[in-house]
C-alpha cells in the first residue's frame, strides 16, 4: 500500500502527498526491521519539504529512538506534542506522549515516563485506540521489570493479532 500510495502521488505530482506517502514507506520498513531503508524513506519526505509532524512525525521520531539518535527522537516527538495539541488532536498528542515516556525511560527519567505512560493510557482508555493502546503498554514494558516487561509485550502482541496487525510489532 505504501509503495501504491508513493505511485500515486507521483503521478498527480503532488509533493505533499508524495512526501507523506514517503513516511509511510519508513514506517513499514521500521516495522519490519529494516531501519536503514526506513530512514531513506524518512530522508526523501524530508527532500520535498515535509514538516513531520501528526503520524509521520511520530514514526519518524520512533525510528530515531530505535536507532539510537535518542535526542532527535525526543526534539521531533516534543515538537509534535506540542503541534497536536494545539490542533486538539488528543491521540496523536498522546502517542506523542507515550514516545516521549519512552525517551524519558530511556534517560532514567522515570517520574516523567510514568506521567506520560498516565497521559496515554487515559487517552487509550477513553478513545479506543488500539495503536496508542500498544504504544502505551510498550512504554510500561520499558518501565517494568523483566517479568512485567514480558507479559506487556505479549499483550501487546495479542493486540496487534486481535487486529489484523500481525508483523507489525515493533
Amino acid at each position: 500500500h505504501a509503495a501504491e500510495a508513493t505511485e500515486r502521488a507521483a503521478a498527480f505530482d503532488s509533493h505533499a502527498d508524495l512526501a507523506r506517502a514517503h513516511a509511510l514507506a519508513g514506517a513499514v520498513h521500521h516495522a519490519r526491521g529494516d531501519l536503514a531503508r526506513a530512514g531513506a524513506a524518512f530522508d526523501q519526505a524530508r527532500s520535498l519539504g515535509d514538516r513531520p509532524t501528526a503520524r509521520r512525525g511520530l514514526w519518524e521520531a520512533a525510528w530515531r529512538m530505535d536507532t539510537g539518535d535518542v535526542d532527535a527522537a525526543e526534539a521531533l516527538g516534543r515538537s509534535v506534542r506540542e503541534d497536536m495539541a494545539e490542533r486538539g488532536w488528543c491521540v496523536h498528542a498522546a502517542e506523542a506522549d507515550a514516545l516521549l515516556g519512552r525517551v524519558a525511560a530511556s534517560k532514567g527519567m522515570r517520574v516523567e515516563a510514568e506521567a506520560r505512560l498516565c497521559a496515554a493510557k487515559e487517552v487509550a482508555r477513553r478513545t479506543g485506540d488500539v495503536a496508542l493502546e500498544v504504544a502505551a503498554l510498550r512504554l510500561a514494558a520499558a518501565l517494568a521489570a523483566d517479568d512485567e516487561a514480558a507479559r506487556c509485550e505479549r499483550e501487546a502482541a495479542g493486540l496487534c493479532a486481535q487486529h489484523g496487525l500481525a508483523g507489525l510489532t515493533r
